[in-house]
């Protein structure tokens, strides 16, 4: 095509537009020419979403798209290993514990071609779940009761759920920031109780222990005379 020349065989090209090349031989006596017609399909973009800011231990999910093609496209989302679907358009990931860039590339289906990666940028706020167990007093004597109070941190912030057990019996359950528990053990010696705090991703347990002195006890004896 006008623009273009070459004197080898077999001449690489870069056409960025659909283009007939035509090419001429001769012996020195003879001359014949022949023509190839080249079809340039476009480079299909990738488009990985906006940024994301997620808690500390959760999972999100990666909106995909790609245009500029031929409306059918593979998808592919590196690194694989953290996401649900890494061949799907949109995809969950699974729960995050380090900020992670995600990369997307899409390929025409109909024409093979791939677009460059898009990259999306997920970053982690806050730290790992953690739940703290506290005793309002590590002492009380039988018939007694005292306040045990479990404080969570990290993770999903305000999506707190809270169940208290007694070795394996559930004693309650309930959400919010903070949870309370009163208890009056019948019986003496030490008792533990178990708070395990999810916050929907995953799940933390501590416990606390309370001693429960015996009742105290005492003998009225009658005087002697003589």
């Amino acid at each position: 095509p006008p623009g273009f020349s070459s004197d080898v065989q077999n001449p690489v090209v870069y056409p960025t537009i659909n283009t007939t090349y035509t090419v001429t031989i001769s012996d020195g006596f003879n001359v014949t020419s022949a023509s190839v017609s080249i079809t340039v399909y476009p480079v299909p973009n990738s488009n990985s979403g906006p940024d994301q800011n997620i808690s500390y231990g959760t999972s999100t999910t990666l909106y995909g798209s790609a245009s500029n093609g031929t409306s059918t496209y593979y998808f592919s989302w590196e690194p694989a290993n953290l996401l649900i679907s890494p061949t799907s358009a949109s995809t969950a990931t699974h729960n995050l514990y380090a900020t992670t860039v995600f990369r997307l590339k899409a390929t025409d289906a109909n024409t093979g071609c791939q677009s460059i990666f898009d990259s999306v940028l997920v970053t982690l706020e806050g730290g790992p779940l953690g739940v703290t167990a506290t005793s309002q007093d590590d002492t009380i004597c039988k018939g007694e009761s005292t306040t045990l109070t479990a404080y969570g941190y990290g993770g999903d912030e305000g999506n707190y759920t809270y169940t208290w057990y007694k070795g394996s019996e559930v004693v309650k359950t309930e959400n919010g920031e903070i949870s309370n528990l009163i208890i009056s053990p019948a019986t003496n010696g030490n008792h533990t109780y178990t708070v395990k705090i999810f916050d929907g991703y995953n799940e933390y347990s501590q416990y606390v222990t309370v001693f429960i002195a015996p009742t105290p006890s005492f003998i009225i004896q009658a005087p002697c005379f003589t």
